[in-house]
């Protein structure tokens, strides 16, 4: 007999599977066998798995008959194949964005793994009522699995020149923080410095700006992220990386006009450019960048994002 609880379970990747060949050669072999779902499909796949969840409850709630157990069992197994071909029809969503935030490619399994996390728990919790395209929620959890274990990995993917991006993080945060009197977060960094956000990470916090004046009167080296980036506001805790992407679009419809979500989603959700971000709307990458910067002070203060900002999110027992 199968429980809910069993029916949910997570499935596991198995590293094993993966040896002898690469892993983007692995993954393309998968995406080959697993094409992208049409709207249509994804709407009739979601609903076998609401009426899974249903049959599962009705199955553990009480003496049932041989006929209605057989029809409830299943009821679940189609709800279970509908949920493995959500999944695996969106794994190219994880490789994409392993790749993208990423790590070296001695981190990259590490990557997918933590970014199929998110993956499992956005098909759990995909609302099809909602109006929202599966790709477009499994993205804020993806994205969210990954930048949560991006500690954890040290090796991370560099640009060929370093002090040319650390001069632009200093530049945009020392703006930033004249725009809006606050420092900015290290998402915030990356949208508005269109470098991932591995980078950023490594570049303001890992990565010393020498300077032979400074060095020669006796002044300490610093970081982007010592003099600029709020750390009381890192991925976990700065407006976007605090909120569930419910919260996120709550904010955004409170706070934002039709202009800014936009912008939001594009750059932020999905990482495009800014510069691209303008050819959309007529408009120079330069007001992109104020637009997006006034979203990011105007969400600042939305009730939600101060309500969680002020919660303590690793207390001891919690």
């Amino acid at each position: 007999m199968k429980d809910r609880e069993q029916f949910f379970r997570p499935p596991i990747l198995d590293p094993d599977e993966r040896c002898g060949d690469s892993l983007d050669a692995h993954f393309e072999n998968d995406l080959r066998r697993y094409p992208l779902l049409t709207e249509m499909e994804e709407q009739d796949l979601a609903a076998q798995m609401e009426d899974g969840k249903l049959a599962a409850v009705l199955l553990s709630s009480g003496t049932l008959d041989t006929e209605k157990r057989n029809e409830l069992d299943h009821r679940i197994r189609l709800a279970e194949s509908a949920r493995a071909k959500m999944i695996s029809s969106n794994i190219r969503l994880v490789l994409y964005w392993a790749q993208r935030l990423g790590g070296s490619p001695d981190s990259l399994m590490d990557m997918v793994q933590e970014g199929s996390v998110g993956l499992i728990l956005a098909v759990d919790r995909y609302d099809r009522h909602k109006g929202c395209r599966l790709s477009t929620y499994a993205t804020w959890w993806i994205k969210q699995s990954i930048h949560r274990s991006l500690p954890k990995y040290e090796q991370m993917r560099l640009p060929i020149d370093l002090h040319e991006v650390r001069n632009r993080l200093y530049q945009l945060a020392e703006t930033y923080v004249k725009e809006c009197g606050v420092k900015p977060t290290l998402d915030e960094l990356a949208a508005l410095s269109d470098v991932p956000l591995g980078t950023v990470r490594y570049v303001s916090r890992g990565f010393t700006y020498q300077s032979l004046d400074r060095e020669a009167f006796g002044v300490k080296s610093e970081t982007v992220g010592d003099r600029f980036v709020d750390d009381s506001l890192d991925v976990e805790n700065s407006v976007i990386g605090v909120l569930s992407f419910e919260q996120l679009q709550l904010a955004m419809r409170d706070t934002l006009n039709e202009k800014q979500r936009y912008i939001i989603e594009q750059v932020v959700l999905k990482e495009r450019q800014q510069k691209d971000v303008g050819v959309d709307l007529g408009l120079s990458r330069e007001r992109v960048r104020q637009i997006l910067v006034k979203a990011f002070t105007t969400m600042r203060e939305h009730s939600i994002v101060r309500s969680m900002r002020e919660t303590p999110h690793h207390q001891e027992g919690k």
